[in-house]
């Protein structure tokens, strides 16, 4: 069995129009409180995740589904979950459009891990949707970041092993977060 941490944007950035089915808001889990949009937002799938990932047979959470006692960092909170829960599998999930401005932050962290030897880069799965994942025309490389976005330090997830699995579909999304977390 593993602890799994998902990771991911919690909203959409401003003017972008996502597209996503009706049918992820019907299959949120009972104990998740949406937002409220009506388009679910990243944080909205990422609890999907989670019950996706509980119901396979893993521990699974997200920083939202913890309290922060007050005076402690989110840095600190962060650091708590990762120990407290024993997370040992990083799950990112990246669409087209979400806000990547936390996620900047936790994948700092997580090069900071793998640099210092305390993290597998195999630990950390990564599910791009297939728009954020390109081609290097020039060397033939896959590249990760989105286009006239600050994302080029993301990169080093990907050159540093971490598996990732591209998504066109939330269906996809879905059954590859399961299919890479089996044994």
């Amino acid at each position: 069995m593993r602890s799994v941490l998902v990771l991911g944007p919690t909203g959409w950035r401003a003017g972008f129009r996502a597209l996503v089915p009706a049918e992820i808001a019907r299959t949120l889990p009972a104990w998740w409180k949406r937002r409220g949009s009506p388009v679910p937002w990243p944080i909205d799938v990422r609890a999907l995740l989670v019950d996706d990932v509980r119901r396979v047979g893993h521990a699974a959470t997200m920083m939202e589904l913890w309290d922060r006692p007050k005076g402690e960092l989110r840095t600190a909170l962060f650091h708590r979950i990762a120990r407290e829960a024993h997370v040992d599998t990083f799950v990112v999930y990246w669409p087209q459009g979400g806000h990547t401005e936390g996620m900047s932050w936790e994948f700092h962290g997580l090069i900071k891990d793998i640099l210092d030897e305390q993290l597998q880069a195999e630990a950390i799965r990564i599910f791009p949707e297939a728009s954020v994942l390109g081609l290097d025309g020039e060397t033939g490389l896959a590249t990760l970041g989105e286009p006239d976005r600050r994302t080029t330090y993301f990169q080093d997830l990907l050159d540093a092993g971490c598996p990732v699995a591209p998504w066109s579909t939330y269906e996809e999304l879905r059954l590859f977060v399961r299919k890479h977390l089996s044994p």
